[in-house]
């Protein structure tokens, strides 16, 4: 039986200034970016996607598997958006938290309604679409500059109201004193 020390808490993933990394002074030459692990059910997507993509002429697509580091970083600064797919109930908070912190133009894919996102990050600091809709909201978001970069400032906003400071301070607030 376990006996812990402290009562369970729950630390959302959170904002540091550290995370602001991805220079933001970069030509943005890269339409729509995805990045990550090409699993059974992302290649379905992406495979629906490319098929759709047909009618986007115009758009360029760079799709990253195992890149890290400031090689990733590059071609992340360099994106106008970056596709995050959410399947099932799985969100990727990490890689989205620091996508947010980095004013970045994230749009997840979800095509089930039960993708578990806190609040804050649902409600204002994100769009989700089904895959047959992600190319046409791409495009808006690729020809709209100004409406993009406000997005992506917004999501930025509500991200950094999750200060990592004060989230380690709520465990401090919460556990139970010996």
């Amino acid at each position: 039986m376990l006996n812990p020390a402290f009562p369970v808490y729950f630390a959302k993933t959170s904002y540091a200034p550290i995370l602001e990394k991805i220079p933001q002074d970069v030509p943005l030459d890269i339409d729509v970016l995805f990045y990550g692990s090409l699993t059974h059910i992302r290649l379905e997507s992406l495979n629906k996607i490319s098929v759709m993509r047909q009618n986007l002429t115009g758009l360029s697509v760079c799709t990253l598997s195992n890149i890290y580091g400031k090689q990733r970083d590059d071609l992340i600064a360099r994106s106008k958006v970056i596709l995050n797919f959410s399947n099932g109930i799985n969100f990727e908070i990490v890689r989205v938290s620091y996508l947010l912190a980095n004013k970045k133009a994230v749009l997840c894919i979800a095509d089930g309604d039960g993708v578990q996102v806190e609040d804050d990050l649902r409600h204002g600091a994100l769009k989700f679409v089904k895959t047959q809709d992600v190319f046409e909201v791409c495009q808006a978001m690729v020809d709209d500059d100004e409406g993009r970069e406000k997005y992506a400032n917004a999501g930025y906003e509500v991200f950094k109201l999750r200060d990592i400071r004060d989230v380690i301070g709520g465990f401090f607030i919460h556990k139970d004193p010996y």
